[in-house]
């Protein structure tokens, strides 16, 4: 049985690839070490937001009236963001077609409103994206909550935003 011993030379695609690993190490690190520790410093402010829950049956409605000075829960992270300070409620509509005028009109849908919660809370935001963050829950229009309170459970969206003194 014979061995051959060979040297295996470090060739430039070598270094190439050694010094590209080391670069998105670093950079990596910068990312998760040193950009989040330059976030602590920032300032907390005070939001006050509204959830919309479209097309809720009316028999609910109730229950989500009950929960005025409760704390809003982020059902599937879990987080605590915010307590509500009101809730107002108002017809559900969807869009149909008027077959005589050929024009789109908004129908009341039977039994159903659009409820919605006012809630408060301190956040802290970001000044590159402009979206805010409380307790490590990101907010802005638009987002998707999934709001869970002691009363009531709903999926809704976030239709305002504006910092409070």
């Amino acid at each position: 049985m014979e061995f051959s011993s060979k040297k295996r030379k470090i060739t430039f695609i070598d270094v190439i690839i050694t010094v590209i690993f080391l670069v998105a190490i670093a950079l990596l690190a910068y990312i998760f070490i040193f950009n989040r520790s330059a976030g602590d410093n920032v300032d907390t402010v005070k939001i006050q937001y509204t959830l919309e829950v479209k097309n809720e049956r009316d028999e609910l409605v109730d229950n989500a009236a009950a929960n005025i000075g409760k704390t809003l829960v982020e059902g599937t992270a879990k987080y605590n963001i915010g307590t509500v300070s009101d809730f107002y409620h108002f017809p559900s509509t969807y869009p149909t077609f008027n077959h005589e005028t050929g024009e789109s009109v908004n129908a009341l849908y039977p039994e159903h409103s659009n409820v919605c919660f006012v809630v408060n809370a301190d956040a802290v935001k970001n000044p590159y994206t402009g979206r805010y963050s409380i307790e490590g829950f990101e907010l802005s229009v638009g987002t998707l909550v999934y709001v869970r309170l002691p009363e009531y459970a709903g999926t809704s969206y976030c239709t305002s935003i504006k910092e409070v003194e």
